[in-house]
């Protein structure tokens, strides 16, 4: 925490104003560093206190990413916005390419990586296209393009969630200031490498055999993929206006939730074959990073990669955590990656639910567990298979129901800031949908193993037990789906709520987090009405946002 808040406010620096030499910031942060390190060795010696040591932590944290941030993030070139759309042919590099819409127009994002002399400031920048020709854009592939080139405008500050103005925000977070519009194609100078080449085939294949042995309900093959393979463009637009309504939609596209259960599930997997930890660890974050791969390393699956890598790492070295520093290491390292992501909501929305179920879900489900006895009175010898089924069973409600509020605290004032959303329902489908989600994990796991056990000679029949459990699989997502369709029917569990202003959102998130540090007192982490005061605070700034 030490370099992980001050690192933050320095890419904040970087992001908001412009470092006039980050040669100079780096080389005040390496002083400060040697400082801190001299101070550590000799300050008592010297008389120093501890304070001055902190002071030059945080400083050389904070001027060391503030020059990192200048060096990696993209210059904003707002000067661009005065200027009129002009026509360029460019070469650009595809980094993630849409569905087409309506009109069959290819969309994406894409990297310059060559422009006209007199416009050689766009080398480098990121770039949302629209493109009309028949020609197929692959991830990874390099296109030369002509089209105009238009600096988007810069978001305004009142921007309502679900408007244009909103989406333009989302691509400033993804530092994509720029538009490509009436563009054709004009050839493929460079085809994607041949890993990515191997990473799409590998994807569509695994694509292939989750939906494989069956074309009936069509709307619940499709949750299948989208919920493993982030394919969520198979979803109908019905059902994505459901999903995110009801704050489900995490669950059908790849989010840190997946990659969990993913690991779970090869952790699970590994252990049912007896296979020692270090060496189960090894190879499941071996088949996890794998995984990542395949399904594009969407920057919400690296997240959650380094988070659980941080943590399983602990546990190897004997230093295991019960999360949260695992945490906050990963955020350094997501910082070290792309500091970008500090602005993106993605990550705002991961490492804010994660840090609600640390710090305050999983206090508040052993404090719920402790208010719920069970056979208090009964002798340890007299205890049977059902007392432990319904000790098992209460142990279980308390923790889920103590990490569900301790993630929707956190996340409902982020919602509300990025979706318009204000979900209280989401508490009881989070409940419900989490061990379907987990069931249907399981079962996509084992049939992508046995579909690749069954390439291997005398081993074809292995397919067809796939299918079986492709049936399981789809099960579980066809009760997810009827689940989350009739509760989204029910009243006053789903409400459109907007905050005043753009400062409430993260003002009131702060609010909720600095209470939380609070609550880790033991003697009000014991206390029952003072732990429901987070949920208390919440109930009071979605009624002055309402109002």
């Amino acid at each position: 925490m030490w370099i992980l808040v001050p690192a933050a406010a320095g890419i904040a620096f970087a992001r908001s104003f412009a470092v006039p030499s980050p040669t100079v910031f780096a080389a005040a942060g390496l002083f400060f560093a040697l400082t801190a390190v001299v101070l550590s060795r000799y300050g008592n010696s010297l008389g120093c206190k501890a304070a001055i040591r902190s002071t030059a932590i945080i400083l050389s944290a904070f001027f060391i990413f503030a020059a990192y941030g200048a060096i990696r993030m993209r210059d904003r070139l707002e000067w661009c916005a005065d200027l009129p759309p002009r026509e360029a042919t460019i070469e650009m590099k595809i980094a993630a390419a849409y569905p087409t819409d309506k009109w069959n127009r290819h969309r994406g994002i894409a990297e310059i990586v060559s422009a006209p002399k007199i416009q050689n400031y766009l080398v480098g920048q990121l770039v949302l296209y629209r493109a009309d020709d028949k020609i197929t854009t692959r991830e990874g592939a390099t296109l030369k393009v002509k089209g105009l080139v238009e600096r988007l405008p810069v978001e305004k500050p009142d921007a309502a969630p679900g408007s244009p103005d909103s989406f333009k925000g989302w691509l400033v977070d993804r530092e994509v200031y720029f538009e490509l519009r009436r563009a054709h194609i004009l050839a493929e100078t460079a085809p994607p490498t041949a890993f990515t080449t191997a990473m799409t085939r590998t994807r569509h294949w695994m694509r292939a055999k989750l939906l494989e042995g069956s074309d009936k309900l069509p709307y619940v093959r499709a949750m299948v993929p989208a919920m493993l393979l982030g394919e969520s463009a198979l979803l109908s637009p019905d059902d994505k206006a459901v999903f995110r309504t009801t704050g489900m939609m995490h669950l059908f596209a790849v989010s840190g939730l997946h990659v969990g259960l993913v690991a779970l599930t090869l952790e699970m997997i590994l252990a049912s074959l007896r296979i020692g930890r270090r060496v189960r660890i090894l190879v499941a974050m071996t088949a996890l990073l794998g995984y990542v791969l395949v399904i594009g390393s969407p920057p919400s699956a690296i997240r959650a990669f380094l988070m659980i890598a941080f943590h399983r790492a602990g546990t190897l070295a004997g230093r295991p955590a019960r999360g949260l520093p695992s945490l906050v290491a990963s955020a350094v390292a997501v910082l070290v990656w792309d500091p970008s992501q500090f602005f993106d909501a993605g990550a705002r929305l991961s490492y804010g639910i994660v840090a609600g179920i640390m710090l305050y879900g999983m206090p508040l489900g052993e404090l719920m567990r402790d208010n719920w006895p069970l056979y208090e009175d009964l002798p340890r010898q007299s205890i049977g298979k059902y007392h432990s089924f319904m000790l098992g069973a209460r142990d279980w409600i308390a923790e889920t129901l103590g990490s569900t509020i301790g993630a929707f605290v956190v996340a409902a004032p982020l919602s509300i800031m990025y979706f318009g959303n204000f979900s209280p329902g989401s508490l009881l489908l989070n409940i419900l949908m989490i061990p379907l989600a987990l069931l249907s994990a399981v079962a996509s796991v084992i049939t992508i193993i046995l579909a690749a056990a069954a390439l291997l000679p005398g081993l074809a029949w292995l397919g067809a037990v796939g299918i079986f459990f492709n049936f399981a699989d789809w099960a579980c997502a066809w009760e997810m789906h009827d689940i989350i369709t009739t509760i989204s029917e029910a009243p006053l569990l789903f409400f459109k709520v907007g905050f005043p202003a753009q400062w409430c959102g993260p003002a009131a998130t702060v609010a909720i987090l600095a209470l939380l540090v609070i609550l880790r007192d033991r003697k009000l982490r014991a206390s029952l009405p003072w732990m429901l005061a987070p949920v208390y605070l919440l109930a009071i700034i979605v009624a002055l946002s309402a109002l």
